[in-house]
Order: structure tokens, then sequence, then C-alpha cells
């Protein structure tokens, strides 16, 4: 073995030690983590990157389903403090929901393609298609261990935190992001590639994918605004037993979404309950008073006033040496801003 290859070795390994060290840093003392989630980070630190890039996803996710609305997703976390954590609004619920499934979705990902050695490919069973089409097995994507992975580590620290209605509510939003990506998984069914000489599609290979980042987030945004207020009762006449009761009448599905505290109007800030206001949102000042992003809504009898602004956008386009080339150009805008 020559000097440079035990030289290139070192390197790798003090590299992975430095990895190592910062991933445990972030778990024990960077990020706002209960005692549960603290032990997995520890054990389980090579999941961490993608765990942040789960909460990064789910977040650019909820921002967009949610831009023109006075709430924009304002105050999501799970890895650092936020208020997320202290109460069970509607809008936490989504959120809760959200990060849920794309925790597990990313997971799932993640074994498929290798980039943890903690799972491998997920199972896709080999069935007969008939007249001599068989599907085989293909390295699928492992969704029963994103959905561990997710469990574990979400829902843990609603138990450190102790079960009142509020963490009961919360771990039943965790349970809806998950079945969601199950439900949709399961509807878009096993992706197959036919091979065979000719075109003849003798074999299928196949494999189950998790659903695309927007059908989650849509499916939840639905069931957001079905969402239930619940409330902690007795379960019964002589019994100390609290059951979970919904103020929208009817029993609780186990896929509704559910709150216990009610939400604020997002009008002014209130970073206890997660508002940050309107003041300075943009607004359009066309749209009908009852749409979302009308000023009308969105400023909350406020105002608005105008604000001009300048632009650049291409222009001048033209095909030369088999590519195409822009100009830049600028002009003027003029923004409606909530006062």
């Amino acid at each position: 073995m020559t000097f440079l290859v035990l030289v290139a070795m070192a390197l790798s390994l003090f590299a992975l030690v430095v990895e190592n060290g910062a991933a445990i840093a972030k778990c024990q003392d960077v990020y706002d983590l209960t005692y549960s989630q603290r032990q997995f980070c520890r054990v389980n630190r090579e999941l961490l990157p993608i765990i942040e890039k789960a909460e990064a996803s789910a977040m650019r996710e909820c921002q967009f389903l949610f831009k023109s609305n006075r709430w924009n997703c304002s105050g999501f976390g799970v890895l650092r403090s936020s208020y997320t954590k202290e109460v069970a609004t509607a809008e936490t619920a989504f959120q809760l929901a959200l990060m849920s499934a794309v925790l597990a979705k990313n997971i799932a990902q993640a074994c498929k393609e290798g980039s943890t050695s903690l799972c491998s490919c997920g199972r896709t069973a080999t069935l007969p298609t008939g007249a001599g089409q068989w599907y085989f097995a293909s390295c699928s994507e492992n969704i029963g261990f994103g959905q561990e992975v997710s469990r574990r580590f979400l829902d843990e620290a609603e138990h450190d935190r102790g079960l009142g209605l509020r963490q009961l509510s919360r771990l039943q939003d965790l349970a809806v992001g998950r079945a969601v990506l199950a439900q949709l998984a399961a509807a878009m069914g096993p992706q197959c590639r036919c091979q065979g000489l000719s075109g003849a599609c003798s074999i299928r290979t196949c494999r189950t994918m998790t659903p695309p980042l927007g059908a989650m987030g849509q499916q939840l945004l639905s069931r957001y605004g079905q969402a239930c207020r619940v409330t902690l009762e007795p379960a019964g006449p002589h019994t100390h037993t609290l059951a979970l009761r919904p103020a929208c009448g009817g029993s609780i599905a186990t896929d509704t979404l559910i709150y216990s505290d009610s939400s604020p109007n997002y009008c002014l800030p209130d970073l206890t309950r997660g508002s940050y206001g309107t003041r300075g949102r943009r607004c359009d000042r066309r749209a009908p008073p009852t749409h979302p992003e009308s000023c009308s809504s969105l400023c909350c009898g406020r105002g608005f006033q105008l604000v001009q602004t300048t632009a650049a956008y291409h222009c001048g386009c033209r095909f030369e040496n088999f590519q195409i080339k822009c100009d830049e150009c600028q002009s003027t805008v003029t923004l409606s801003v909530c006062r």
C-alpha cells in the first residue's frame, strides 16, 4: 500500500469523524429536540441531512400552497425552536401532517438511492399479469421504512411532551400525513417498464414509488379545509378515562386533521401564536373582496398603498449560433402593499 493511498484513507476517515461530530453537535446543541429525538439523532445521525432536507421541502410546499393567504406558513419548524411545538391549531395540523408525509417520502427515496446504510430497497411483489407477462420486483422506494422513521422521530417528540389534548391532536395529524402518503402510493400502483425483444413486453420490471410532493400537498390542503376542532372530555359516566370529542359533530375519522386551539386571524403580529401579521404583504387590488389575495381580505381592512418598483425581464430574444439569446430590459411596476 503506497503512502498516497494511506494519506487518502486517513483524510477520508478524518472527514467522516468531522461529519459525525458535526451531526452529533446539531443533535445535542443546535436543534431544539426532545430527549427521544436527540437519542434517535445520535444513533441514526446519517439520517439527519435527510430530515433537514425534508423540513426544507415541506416548508417550501407549505409556503407555495398558502402564499395568497393571511397565514402564509409562517413559523414552520420541526428541528428548531418554533411556536408550532406549543400549539395545536388548524394550521399546525396541516404543517405536521405535511412534514410527516414528506419525511417518510424522503427517507423512502434515500433507501432506494442508497443514500443511507440503514435501509435497503423496498419490496415489490412478483405477480403474473397473464399472457406470459410477469411483474418482477425492482428496487422500490422503501415506504415502510420511511413511515417508521417519520413515526419514531416525530411522534416520540409528542410523547416526550406529555399526552395532553394538544399532543393527542398532533399525533393524529402526524398519522394523517403518513396515511395520505400510503394512500396515494397505493392509488398510483407499481410503476413498470417493459422488457423483451421487439417490444413484446414479455417481462415487466416494476417498482413502488412515492407520490409527488405536490399531490400530497393538495390532498392535505383539502383536509385542512375540513379540519375539526376537538376537546378532551370523560369517555363515559363513572370513569376517569378521557377521550377526544369533536366539536364539528359526529365521530372523528382517523383520516381527519384535528386541532384543539383556535387560530388567530393572522392580521396583526402575535409571535406566540405564529402570526407575523400582513403589514407589508403584496395584495391584489383588482381581486374580488372575498378572494384571499385581495387587498380587502389580506390587509384586514387597514387599506393598502401603491409602491413603484423596477422589475427586470428578458426582451429582444433571438436565435443566434444555435442558441437563444435575450437582452435584459427593465420596466416600472406598481405594486399594492398592505398598510
